[in-house]
């Protein structure tokens, strides 16, 4: 081995000593890989989200026991057939089918079926409520 030979070994050792470092290190991180996360989301549940409990209704002040009022009859309740989520960008919508009769209408929150107001939809009921008598009806999914 010639002179210059031996004078660029010498000066690529530390070079060679700091690539084999670093080889080290490599096979020690491999001997322990990392540990992965959680998943956050499960794909076999998706679009299923948490339901919001609806607020509690205030219930109607009672008349006082001597006035006579007349008895209020209860009024003919549609029949609940499906119910209806579209995703929209403010969240999930719901509407309610619901059959009187022969007739189908398709109402969400805040509409009307007659002298009934839809109070609330939630995933396997519908609240109605009357504004005149302040009385609320709950029809399920059946």
């Amino acid at each position: 081995m010639s002179s210059t030979d031996l004078a660029a070994i010498i000066q690529a050792k530390p070079i060679v000593d700091e690539v084999n470092a670093q080889v080290d290190r490599l096979r020690e991180r491999l001997a322990r890989p990392p540990e992965y996360p959680a998943p956050t989301r499960d794909p076999f549940r998706f679009g299923k989200r948490a339901e919001p409990t609806p607020p509690k209704a205030a219930k109607p002040a009672l008349a006082p026991a001597l006035v006579m009022t007349p008895a209020i009859s209860a009024p003919v309740l549609p029949r609940l057939v499906a119910i209806v989520s579209n995703a929209t960008d403010s969240g999930l919508l719901r509407s309610a089918v619901l059959a009187s009769g022969d007739d189908v209408h398709i109402v969400k929150s805040g509409e009307s079926i007659g002298k009934l107001v839809v109070r609330s939809i939630g995933v396997d009921a519908v609240e109605l409520a009357d504004p005149v008598s302040g009385v609320t009806f709950k029809i399920s999914l059946q």
